[in-house]
């Protein structure tokens, strides 16, 4: 009946469609309960183009005179435009000669008194044939009239969008074994989805019976119509009552359709809503849910307390869509909804009322998120019951672990857990109550947070039981985690109870991962030191024996665990072992699986040194319990290291260095110290210990020297060096005397001293001069530069750079700058007033500060010089003879006044300038 138990991962979505299963007979019924019948007249018009599907031959029988034929399938591509039949889309249609169109996808039967005769009513096949009909005149007919008019099938469509109609056209048929003269139509109508079955003109000789109407995927779901000789008429039908209700006709004119008669068969414009629910039901929410047919329209919703008065609950108008939540409900409260369609908009007024549709809020354990907490017994003897009852709504999606009746939760009720802390395995199991088949679920989480589904149980195949439970082994969950069961009873019509326990049960006995040497655990080599800080925790309990013999054990009692590591660039390795649980280790060291055993321990716990071990190659270790069963398995840890975190000592570059300078050469230093570090000159090894890096090591070499390091070492290990360093010592020039040490700008001075061949520059008080002349290595000759002030004199050479000791003074006067200005608030009429010193300085105005500024930007501050203003504007600013020659913007500042600058710069002549601020 149901699938085993699965594992299986399902994601949360609320699959709407399980409504439509759950009432599929719903919609199936719908020609007899969502469809209506109409009639009217019109005047019948025979189509004349199309498709014709068969004519009759004169003379015809059977197939020629169109006798029991169906044929070919039309193809819904046949009409242009969307046709629904039982709220479907029509995809093709079979065509009868006995008066009938089919909507399935098998043809129907030609001929037979309950098969191809009778349609409506007709059991045989079912659905599998028909998938519904609509039958005109249905009936034993032929093409072949005997009056020379012969039978025609045809198809065309009519009219203009989006009032178009497929007409599948019966002309000149008559019922078999008379000489009646019969046509009429069969209409498929274009938005309205209705079907019309329009009469034309008809010669009746004798009597008999037809079916008149709709059928439905079955023969129970029927819209048809009843005409009885002497009681009623075509014109005055009535609803047929069974499947198997029929038309009369005869040679009566009552009881033949007159020419323009139109049956009319659809569903409402507005049909009323189907397959009322509720879902996701909460204490106080719930999703209401309908199907929509057709009708383009809103929705109006009510609700309230089971039994309210329409009018007086709770009304949601104008939904869009096919649900709606509500809230603010009362937990474990009984209620009810009607609901109806407004089709207003498209002038079709509202549908019928639909309902009223029960449903209960839920409490506790309805949903995930009020899930109540149960305990876990410490085992089956400890652990009681849990009675468990069918929650109102499924508040979750389906599942994937029974068939498709039992996957749809829709009564679930949840419930949680806390998992052990130690180590056991866990079981739930469930017993029957008032219903003694469910469906159970575990999740880690609930489903609107992310959860998913860790186990899906169904029957309990090992006892044969219909009742659900989980076993889990204790690397199956998380210690201290919460976990989240979900349970419903099987049945989608039955509620009750059942009985649920969780309890511990022993550990499950599973062989740790690296039991075996292909699932060997990779572990590292950590730094010198690093051990037992960084050692891997591993166990051989439940380890099972891998059959490789060993010198320090036999193989049938070898029960194992293993680990892998890398030597990578290390040279020798500690290994260490330390017991946690476990007693009485053994280890070995290996090259590869199955290969030869390098070294065994009979002893495991304490140190020792793996040494010649090939560089960049995989060794395993192998560590084992050496006695059967639980006497000596656990846990251990195993720690590898270093021996020696092997120094390094680097060097590299260059420098220029002056004869007689110190230089410091930095060593860069790597690995573990203190370092000890020997260095060599070319000719002497020195030997430094530090345990700084970079180390800085002095030295003052008096000619260019080439230095490299010969060795370095930690107190453990040697080490690496490498790199060089080049100083290049540069004779440094020198100043023994200076003539003479004093002139004006221009002075050819001559400088003595030691290693002047090769000076590159000469300074007066850092104004730089190249127009110098070399007389030989000891003399240089050089006039003084314009700008020069008072000051030491330097020599460069090659990046080497002296002062004499003796200054040279610059002489020859001073130029001098005159300007014309009057400071405003003092002018009064081209004189100033006496501010200063009104009584022993009348003439003077105030002090002026004139400031001279580079002519090239950024258009630095040079120098500046004060000055008495004249009451008449006038004052003379006295300015060294270095700026002769050179070029500056004025800048005249005043303590109360705005700094006034020179439109532009000016050169500065030996005989001095005057400008006019004043201008």
């Amino acid at each position: 009946m149901k699938k085993t138990t699965t594992f299986k991962t399902v994601f949360y979505s609320f699959l709407i469609i399980m409504f439509i299963c759950l009432n599929a007979e719903n919609i199936n019924a719908q020609i007899s309960t969502g469809y209506a019948f109409t009639q009217t007249t019109e005047t019948y018009t025979p189509i004349t183009g199309g498709t014709v599907l068969g004519t009759a031959t004169v003379g015809g029988s059977g197939a020629t005179a169109l006798d029991d034929v169906i044929f070919p399938a039309v193809l819904a591509s046949a009409w242009p435009f969307t046709f629904q039949f039982n709220f479907l889309p029509v995809s093709q249609i079979f065509v009868s000669s006995n008066g009938f169109i089919t909507f399935g996808t098998v043809s129907p039967p030609a001929s037979g008194g309950t098969s191809g005769y009778t349609p409506i009513s007709n059991s045989t096949g079912a659905s599998a044939l028909y998938d519904g009909c609509a039958a005109a005149f249905a009936r034993n007919l032929s093409g072949n009239t005997g009056t020379g008019a012969l039978g025609e099938v045809r198809y065309q469509t009519i009219g203009a969008a989006p009032n178009r109609k497929f007409v599948i056209q019966f002309k000149n048929f008559r019922p078999a074994s008379t000489a009646n003269i019969i046509n009429f139509q069969i209409r498929l109508c274009e938005t309205t989805n209705w079907i019309e079955y329009v009469y034309g003109a008809f010669t009746m000789t004798a009597a008999g019976t037809v079916q008149v109407g709709l059928r439905g995927a079955t023969n129970a779901a029927f819209l048809n119509r009843s005409v009885v000789s002497a009681t009623n008429t075509w014109a005055t039908s009535v609803a047929g009552t069974l499947n198997t209700s029929s038309c009369a006709y005869s040679n009566t004119t009552a009881l033949f359709p007159a020419s323009g008669l139109v049956y009319q068969f659809g569903p409402p414009l507005c049909p009323a809503p189907l397959n009322l629910a509720a879902t996701n039901v909460t204490s106080t929410t719930a999703d209401l849910i309908w199907t929509v047919i057709s009708g383009g329209g809103t929705f109006n919703v009510e609700y309230g307390l089971s039994g309210f008065t329409p009018g007086t609950g709770t009304t949601i108008s104008n939904i869009v869509g096919n649900s709606v939540s509500i809230s603010g409900l009362i937990a474990q409260t009984n209620y009810q909804f009607y609901i109806k369609q407004n089709c207003s908009g498209s002038g079709n007024g509202f549908s019928a009322v639909s309902g009223p549709k029960n449903f209960s809020s839920g409490g506790p354990g309805e949903e995930c998120l009020t899930a109540p907490t149960i305990s876990v017994a410490s085992s089956s003897a400890s652990a009681v019951n849990t009675l468990v009852t069918s929650g109102v709504s499924q508040n979750g999606p389906n599942a994937q672990c029974s068939d498709v009746t039992g996957n749809i939760a829709n009564d679930d009720y949840w419930i949680k857990f806390i998992a052990p802390s130690n180590g056991n395995g866990l079981y739930i199991s469930t017993t029957a109550g008032t219903v003694n088949d469910w469906v159970m679920e575990l999740w880690n989480e609930c489903p609107n947070n992310g959860g998913s589904v860790l186990v899906c149980a169904d029957d309990d195949i090992s006892s044969g039981s219909q009742m659900p439970v989980i076993s889990l082994c204790q690397n199956q969950y998380v210690a201290g985690q919460v976990y989240y069961l979900r349970m419903w009873t099987y049945s989608n019509v039955l509620t009750g109870n059942m009985n649920l326990k969780i309890y511990q049960t022993p550990e499950c006995a599973i062989p740790p991962a690296n039991d075996a040497c292909a699932s060997a655990t990779r572990i590292y080599i950590n730094p010198t030191g690093s051990c037992p800080a960084s050692a891997v925790t591993s166990t051989t309990k439940y380890a099972t024996a891998s059959g490789d013999a060993s010198n320090c054990g036999s193989a049938s009692t070898i029960l194992d665990s293993w680990m892998i590591f890398n030597t990578g660039n290390f040279g020798d390795v500690n290994l260490s072992f330390a017991l946690g649980t476990a007693n009485n280790l053994k280890a070995a060291v290996f090259f590869e699986c199955g290969g030869a055993e390098i070294e065994c321990y009979n002893v495991a716990a304490g140190s020792r040194t793996l040494s010649g071990l090939n560089p960049g190659a995989d060794y395993l270790i192998r560590v084992w319990s050496d006695t059967l069963g639980s006497l000596d398995w656990g846990t251990f840890t195993v720690c590898l290291s270093d021996l020696c975190l092997e120094p390094t000592a680097s060097i590299g570059g260059s420098k220029i260095l002056c004869s007689g300078d110190t230089a410091s050469i930095p060593v860069t230093l790597g690995g573990s110290g203190p370092w000890t570090i020997v260095y060599s000159d070319g000719f002497t090894n020195r030997t430094v210990t530090t345990s700084i890096s970079p180390y800085m090591i002095d030295t003052a070499p008096s000619a260019t020297t080439f230095y490299s390091l010969v060795s370095v070492s930690n107190p453990t290990c040697a080490g690496i060096v490498s790199g060089n360093y080049l100083i290049n010592v540069i004779p440094k020039p020198s100043i023994s005397n200076i003539t003479p040490l004093s002139g004006p700008i221009g002075t050819n001075v001559t400088i003595n001293g030691n290693n002047l061949s090769n000076v590159s520059l000469v300074g007066f008080n850092n104004v730089t001069s190249s127009a110098f002349s070399i007389t030989n290595n000891n003399q240089i000759k050089v006039n003084v530069p314009l700008g020069t002030t008072s000051g030491p004199i330097s020599l460069v050479n090659l990046g080497c750079t002296v002062y004499g000791t003796s200054p040279f003074s610059v002489t020859g006067g001073n130029v001098n700058i005159s300007v014309r200005a009057f400071i405003e608030g003092y002018y009064q009429g081209g004189v100033m007033p006496a501010i200063l010193d009104p009584v022993n300085k009348p003439n003077v105005c105030d002090t002026l500060e004139l400031q001279l500024y580079s002519s090239v930007a950024p258009f630095n501050f040079v120098m500046s010089r004060k000055a008495e203003l004249s009451i008449t504007g006038a004052a003379i600013f006295s300015f060294p003879s270095s700026i002769v020659g050179q070029s500056y913007y004025l800048a005249l500042k005043h303590r109360n006044s705005l700094e006034t600058w020179s439109k532009d710069f000016k050169s500065i002549p030996s005989t001095g300038i005057f400008y006019n601020f004043s201008q």
